[in-house]
């Protein structure tokens, strides 16, 4: 017990001597960086260029900034490894894809984290920063694929996009060829060219669709290189009457489903595959689409905003527009649950009550539709959403006409007015008004759904000769001169939607010609356009597609 004693007293004692702080202490100050932002920092870098690390711009020192350089060391890491030890270096990004073991590089929207530290030499004190590393493949945002017909057969050729810091502008270089990559040629007079940013099934970058009179390619859009021709992806065997001649694809991100691809055949039939989430499985069924007791023969899309907005299409055999549409069902009741797209197609009913609205439930015989794409989506209640699309046609006199019409996605009905909701969404009405000039039958049009550029979505482009026009919507479709000194045919003309360098979204305009000119025309101001670039392939240019990766909201030509 006087044990128990003498132990109570003896800590009773030290925890009060204890209290008795005298403060005679040392501080040191640790001299620590002050960050700028709470934010990672942010490294782009692309396969075979240079990766440009800033660790001194991410941070300041409070105290004299020289000595204090020389009391710390530096370090950035990814995947666990020290690619550096230098603050602000230059480094190939090839070497620093080896040194880091990466095995995959960055897709869309991808990246990877590593770090930043500042250490204190001589208390090796740890300062350190996360980084995101966003290192893309070669071919990426702002590049261009170019399909090029010669004597009946196909080359396709891939062209950089690079913005010169220096001069303050984008620049443009043919690379490389399909040929040069693969070894081998693509036989076939060329049909098709598709870009679809969202097959990650195929590259992280998507895929290059090819197809020609012969064959039809999937194409790795980020190596270039041949995946799987498109007979062998059919569950049970490719149909024996098998030649597509288009491709549309469907997918979005917060929804419980994945890629959806659909396939237009020369003889007019229609192929649907269905990936599960994640871009996983799925063939193509060998089957075609059945519709109604009329049939259809539809052999291309119209053009349509990224999502799983309703497609459009001709069909050639009854003289109307069907409709690719996606029905949401959600599973169970939980936020979270995921939404299961049924997918049927759609022909658009009639009905009294629409005083003005072009007829796309059938038109009269001869008519030759020349353009058919979604304009926007309307509020028609408070529940209830509608599509508005536009449709440019010649009649069997061969009077140009410019119609407008809004569709309930969910039976196909036509809608003649909607009030919309301002200013989220502003009203509609389907209208037909007759083109104040005539387009021939064979004339490229290009329309656009975008909501980032005001003056693309209310102008629609179209060519004349070797000659770009475009009908101003607002003003009654009043038509307005854009390029007149192109020097050839024109057979392609596309939009860049992809903000690169000094061009942004859709103030670019790629235009192609009959023997093998192809410009890229800055169009920021429409009536005097300047020409950024020229080239000149040996051919026809068929078709060129933009490789505009990580990009919402706008059109999937």
């Amino acid at each position: 017990m006087r044990k128990i004693h003498i132990l109570f007293c003896l800590s009773f004692l030290l925890i009060f001597g204890c209290l008795e702080d005298e403060g005679n202490y040392d501080y040191e100050d640790i001299k620590e960086p002050k960050w700028y932002t709470d934010q990672p920092i942010s490294v782009y870098a692309t396969e075979h260029d240079m990766m440009k690390l800033r660790g001194r711009e991410a941070f300041r020192w409070e105290t004299d900034s020289v000595q204090r350089e020389k009391e710390v060391r530096y370090e950035w890491r990814l995947n666990d490894v020290v690619i550096s030890t230098e603050a602000d270096i230059d480094l190939p990004a090839d070497s620093v894809i080896k040194w880091a073991n990466m095995t995959e590089l960055c897709g869309a929207g991808k990246y990877l984290r590593g770090s930043f530290t500042v250490i204190d030499k001589e208390y090796e004190t740890h300062f350190m920063k996360l980084v995101s590393f966003f290192i893309t493949p070669y071919r990426g945002a702002g590049d261009w694929f170019v399909l090029v017909e010669k004597e009946n057969q196909g080359e396709c050729y891939f062209v950089k996009r690079t913005y010169n810091r220096d001069e303050a502008k984008d620049e443009f270089e043919l690379q490389d060829s399909f040929g040069d990559v693969n070894g081998m040629s693509i036989s076939g007079k060329p049909k098709f060219l598709g870009y679809t940013r969202t097959a990650k099934n195929v590259g992280p970058m998507g895929s290059i669709t090819i197809m020609t009179d012969e064959v039809a390619y999937e194409v790795d859009a980020a190596t270039f290189e041949l995946r799987s021709d498109m007979k062998d992806l059919f569950e049970g065997g490719a149909p024996a009457d098998f030649a597509p001649i288009a491709r549309v694809d469907a997918w979005e991100a917060d929804r419980g489903t994945g890629l959806c691809t659909f396939l237009a055949n020369e003889d007019g039939k229609l192929y649907r595959r269905q990936l599960s989430k994640n871009n996983l499985g799925g063939m193509f069924i060998n089957t075609p689409y059945e519709l109604d007791e009329k049939g259809y023969k539809i052999t291309g899309f119209g053009t349509r905003l990224y999502g799983f907005t309703s497609i459009p299409c001709w069909d050639e055999k009854n003289n109307r527009v069907i409709m690719i549409a996606f029905v949401s069902k959600q599973a169970g009741s939980g936020w979270r649950d995921p939404s299961y797209l049924a997918v049927s197609l759609m022909p658009l009913k009639s009905n009294n009550s629409l005083t003005d609205c072009p007829p796309v439930w059938g038109f009269e015989n001869g008519t030759n539709v020349l353009n058919m794409g979604y304009m926007k989506s309307v509020m028609l209640s408070f529940t209830t959403s509608v599509y508005m699309y536009s449709v440019i046609y010649n009649d069997a006199a061969g009077k140009t006409w410019c119609g407008e019409f809004m569709v309930n996605p969910m039976d196909g009905s036509l809608v003649q007015s909607a009030p919309g909701m301002p200013p989220f969404s502003p009203g509609g009405d389907s209208r037909v008004i007759e083109c104040p000039v005539q387009i021939s039958d064979d004339a490229l049009i290009l329309t656009s759904c975008t909501a980032y550029n005001t003056k693309a979505n209310n102008q629609v482009v179209y060519t004349e000769g070797n000659n770009v026009n475009y009908l101003l919507i607002s003003d009654g479709y009043a038509s307005k001169p854009m390029i007149t000194d192109f020097p050839e045919k024109i057979t392609y003309i596309g939009y860049g939607t992809s903000q690169t360098g000094m061009i942004d979204r859709y103030n670019l305009l790629v235009v192609g010609g009959e023997n093998g000119t192809l410009k890229f025309y800055d169009i920021t101001e429409r009536d005097r356009p300047t020409c950024v670039k020229t080239m000149n392939f040996e051919g026809k240019i068929t078709m060129a597609k933009e490789m505009a990766t990580g990009v919402v909201g706008v059109d999937e030509y």
